[in-house]
């Protein structure tokens, strides 16, 4: 039976690892992985029989671009999937510059620009009737003088990934420094200042996985965050599966809504039996390790996504699955002791998990973690 040759990016990231170890024992896919460093945590993995140095994205998207097409016309790559949100959005943007034949299984570069910035996704809510905390636009930084909003509130950048761009700001003065702040750290024009966000503090923090065909959603996974970095706001650095029948149908109604094709990660809030809908992630996902342990290989589905009947992906997974990631868990477990409220230590110790894994420790793939242990005390594994 040949096999598919799938190509993926940002080899040096974890979320590219997981992909990887994901496809590794299908043999109907032959997988190659581009990163832009030698020293990369896919790279050290018995299961990257493929490789390739390309430049990074971030400083040479046109350069970026040439490299990937010569590769994947060289080795007819049939399947292309490019891991991070740069990475997405300027593949989709110069798909005219690939092979007309190459599978990139993404919605268009429209929608997914749209939906990567959470200023148009907290309008999609509104369309949905979905909702979400308080959100404001900011016009300019005179506006935030005026800005009525209770305290603690968040300030997000509209588009960014994981924690990065997100600060927790106490009174209107903390909100109008870190704002300024964040506006020149992250390089922000007029036209792209971040939004200022209703905090739901002491909620409880979910995430939902889900793949689709031509907007038709195939599967729903649902996690709850059992510790995040920062804490209470931050990245999931630890997540137990559960079903909840409430934030299925909202990822549905919204899935179903903009007619999604592909993954999808989006973050939720509970509390007081009150959910609200935070962001979504139109990529692979940091919890992607959760998703494949619970019983749904998405890597392996999306690659086979066009050559797969819709009816054959699984919906059913396995509940009260852990999975965590070593390093910044670790730190955060650490912490919590120490916190007055003990945030959530109590709590892991009441759920009573089936099973436990680390997203980044496999004991039969070891090395891997050498490069990621190095960017996790370096602060830059998430």
């Amino acid at each position: 039976m040949s096999s598919i040759k799938v190509l993926i990016t940002n080899g040096e990231n974890l979320r590219a690892l997981m992909f990887l170890r994901a496809i590794a024992n299908h043999k109907d896919v032959e997988i190659h992985v581009a990163a832009k460093r030698k020293f990369s945590a896919c790279f050290f993995s018995k299961y990257c029989k493929h490789k390739v140095i390309i430049v990074d994205c971030n400083e040479n998207k046109k350069l970026f671009i040439k490299q990937l097409a010569e590769y994947i016309r060289l080795n007819k790559i049939d399947v292309f999937i490019p891991i991070n949100s740069v990475e997405v959005g300027t593949v989709l943007d110069n798909c005219d510059s690939l092979p007309k034949e190459l599978i990139i299984p993404f919605v268009d570069a429209k929608l997914f620009h749209k939906v990567n910035d959470k200023w148009e996704f907290a309008k999609i809510m509104h369309e949905c009737k979905i909702t979400i905390p308080k959100t404001i636009k900011i016009d300019n930084i005179s506006h935030l003088e005026k800005l009525q909003i209770d305290y603690p509130a968040i300030i997000k950048v509209r588009k960014s990934a994981g924690s990065k761009g997100v600060v927790k700001v106490s009174d209107k003065e903390e909100l109008i420094s870190k704002f300024k702040e964040t506006t020149k750290n992250h390089k922000l024009t007029e036209n792209e200042l971040p939004l200022v966000q209703e905090y739901i503090e002491n909620g409880e923090s979910y995430g939902a996985a889900a793949i689709c065909k031509d907007g038709k959603v195939l599967s729903v996974m649902v996690y709850k965050n059992l510790r995040q970095y920062p804490i209470q706001h931050g990245t999931s650095t630890s997540r137990i599966t559960v079903h909840d029948e409430e934030i299925e149908k909202g990822v549905k109604r919204i899935l179903e809504h903009i007619k999604w094709h592909g993954v999808v990660q989006i973050d939720i809030i509970k509390k007081d039996d009150k959910y609200y809908f935070l962001e979504m992630n139109p990529r692979f996902y940091t919890s992607l390790n959760i998703t494949v342990k619970s019983g749904l290989n998405y890597p392996y589905y999306l690659c086979m996504l066009n050559d797969r009947e819709s009816d054959s992906i699984p919906k059913k997974y396995k509940d009260r699955v852990v999975c965590k990631i070593f390093i910044p868990d670790t730190i955060v477990f650490i912490k919590s002791v120490f916190r007055k409220n003990n945030y959530p230590f109590k709590e892991f110790l009441n759920i009573g998990f089936k099973e436990v894994y680390y997203d980044d420790i496999d004991w039969k793939d070891i090395l891997p973690f050498i490069p990621l242990f190095v960017k996790g005390i370096r602060g830059k594994l998430l």
